[in-house]
């Protein structure tokens, strides 16, 4: 018979897999999602693991919120005409509800906490150096093409995953007190990590990190009265950006691309094939995702209908585009939900924000900053990987930025260190 303490211990080993498989594939994450479901469920039917998770539970609200907003879907389910694409919307935001009420209901272990977050850190620093070297070696093979893209170097969430994780790395030297062989190792990786950043296809995590780190640099620099620091910072990060911008091909190549796309959108796409855009065509389809949010403006259309909706209106577009779904997360929830879900929605992230702690507040601020900018032009949590890391990443930090250690309490103005490595935290 397995004991008690061996199914958390398979817990915390499915939320490792399941969090350092983020970033690569997706069946090894969804084997890590079952094996911790499966050791967390008979924990309930052993009447003090009961009472204690219960009582976890009761004094974690703040990370019942996304279940409740999986809720929602199931109510939506009540107008949602086409069933069966409602069942596979459900499939995809059942991480809503599994991964924080894991968290929500076992026993803080910062130890382990830790490893969940070097985990993700390790899995994107080894994704980095794939991604470098296909860069540098140019493999066609391993660059693949449009239509099926490299997971290192195309893959529509990976940059946001190493925005987040360069923020990880930033955080570091502010809670540990690192060795001279220890600053070196992590300028290497903090170095890699950039230049993996720098060479994705994706425009989305670097504009969300470029747009970040400022928040970053006020938060740690100017509120600690290190302004001579931040002003060096500023300039150096600065220069930097602006030298990637001018020597980097990638980066000034992908946004000339963004500013054409926008030229020829806003001049009816006259000279180029609408569905030869990437950037572009996404505002189409938010145009066309907004007139069913006005006919359907309080409730929305349901779990399930909106590609039933929203489809249909492109089958006489001039360009002849493909029909899709909006590509804006906050849009894409007001469709289905309507103004009620949305204005629930962003109440429920805010009220999160808000009751944050130190230490693990300016990093929760900062993955929350991140994810609202990759709402804004991608359907962020449509993707089983993009779903993923905004659950699995957003329950951990807040469970660590809400609770003490050990207890069920909220946790007060405290700056201990919840980040990998030592407690050799700083004021």
């Amino acid at each position: 018979m397995v004991s008690l303490q061996q199914r958390d211990f398979f817990i915390w080993a499915g939320l490792l897999i399941f969090v350092l498989f983020i970033p690569v594939a997706k069946p090894p994450s969804t084997l890590g999602e079952i094996l911790a479901i499966l050791a967390w469920i008979p924990g309930f039917f052993h009447q003090e693991t009961r009472s204690n998770r219960l009582q976890n539970l009761k004094s974690r609200p703040f990370l019942l919120f996304l279940p409740a907003f999986f809720l929602l879907h199931l109510i939506g389910m009540a107008w949602t005409s086409d069933l069966s694409q409602g069942l596979k919307e459900l499939n995809m935001q059942h991480y809503l509800l599994s991964i924080p009420l894991i968290f929500a209901s076992i026993n803080r272990n910062p130890k382990k906490e830790k490893h969940l977050l070097a985990a993700f850190l390790i899995a994107n620093l080894v994704a980095s150096c794939l991604t470098i070297f296909i860069r540098q070696t140019d493999i066609p093979l391993l660059k693949a093409e449009l239509y099926l893209p490299s997971p290192f170097i195309a893959r529509p969430r990976a940059s946001l995953f190493y925005a987040f994780s360069l923020f990880l790395l930033l955080e570091i030297p502010w809670h540990l007190s690192l060795s001279r062989k220890q600053k070196i190792f992590w300028g290497l990786a903090t170095f890699i990590q950039a230049m993996a950043l720098i060479n994705l296809e994706g425009r989305t995590g670097q504009i969300a990190f470029a747009l970040v780190l400022p928040v970053w640099m006020v938060m740690r620099l100017v509120q600690k009265h290190k302004i001579l620091w931040f002003t060096a910072f500023t300039i150096l990060v600065s220069l930097l950006a602006w030298l990637s911008y001018l020597y980097v091909g990638n980066i000034q190549r992908r946004f000339r691309e963004a500013f054409d796309e926008v030229t020829a959108y806003q001049e009816g796409f006259k000279d180029r094939n609408a569905n030869d855009t990437s950037f572009a065509r996404r505002f189409v389809f938010m145009e066309k995702s907004w007139e069913v949010f006005t006919e359907h403006s309080l409730f929305g259309v349901g779990t399930g209908d909106l590609q039933k909706e929203v489809y249909p209106l492109f089958d006489n577009h001039p360009l002849k585009i493909e029909p899709n779904k909006p590509h804006h997360q906050f849009l894409e929830i007001a469709v289905k939900f309507g103004i009620f879900g949305l204005i629930f929605f962003l109440a429920g992230w805010l009220w999160q924000l808000i009751i944050a702690r130190p230490p693990t507040r300016i990093l929760f601020l900062c993955f929350s900053l991140l994810s609202f900018v990759s709402m804004m032009t991608e359907s962020t949590m449509d993707t089983q990987a993009g779903i993923s890391f905004f659950v699995f990443m957003g329950s951990l930090l807040l469970l660590m930025a809400c609770t003490k250690p050990g207890t069920n309490i909220v946790a007060p103005e405290t700056a201990t260190s919840d980040l990998p490595g030592k407690n050799n935290a700083r004021a």
